[in-house]
Order: structure tokens, then sequence, then C-alpha cells
């Protein structure tokens, strides 16, 4: 052990801090719970896998989740910063108009017309 500090410089503070305290690496509840959720959800990102299991009542930091869907490769592709342009169409928005002149602006009188038809 006192080989591996001197090739790796570890500070002896932090040496002691990680013999204190034991690491779980293999949290297999946390990572059987995101599985589910993502195999539910095949487009939820960790922030959103996050939020699921803080509704479920299991509150975990949002790294710890990130890295445990990293080491299983369960990191959502479907939105993508390359592969998505930006698009800010908002649906429908407002009150449509009537279409009244249903565009027959020819008249025999003047002035029975005056609008913008932009149909």
């Amino acid at each position: 052990m006192v080989i591996l500090l001197k090739a790796a410089r570890l500070s002896s503070s932090s040496f002691h801090y990680a013999l204190k305290h034991v690491y779980e690496k293999t949290d297999t509840t946390l990572v059987a719970e995101i599985k589910n959720i993502v195999s539910v959800n095949k487009d939820y990102g960790y922030r959103r896998v996050v939020l699921a299991l803080r509704n479920k009542g299991i509150i975990v930091n949002h790294k710890k989740v990130q890295r445990i869907m990293q080491e299983n490769s369960l990191q959502c592709t479907a939105y993508n910063k390359r592969t998505r342009k930006y698009n800010s169409y908002k649906g429908l928005v407002g009150k449509v108009a009537k279409h009244k002149l249903k565009r027959r602006f020819n008249t025999d009188r003047p002035f029975q017309k005056i609008a913008t038809d932009v149909t």
C-alpha cells in the first residue's frame, strides 16, 4: 500500500479520509431502480431520472445518478445538441379570424371591400 501512496502522490489526509469512509461502489438497489425508470421512459436523461427517483422517495445526488447511468450505458441520446436544430414553433397561438372575403376582390361599388387579405 505504501508503494501506491508514493506512486499516486496522495496526501495523507486524503488517504486517511478514504480509509475512514467506506464507499459503496455497487449500489444495486439504486442501479436496478434507475434501470427500471429508463426501461419505461427511454428519453429520460439523468435530470429526469433524478426527479423520478425523488417522486418515489429516493433522495440521491444527481452526479451519482449520472455516473451510474454512464457506467451502465443508460444515457439518453435522443436530445443531442448536434442532432437537434433550433425550433421556436409554439403551436397555434391566438385566434384565427374568419375568412370573410374568400379572395373575391372584385366588386361593382367603390369602397365596398377595403381590407388586406393575408390568407
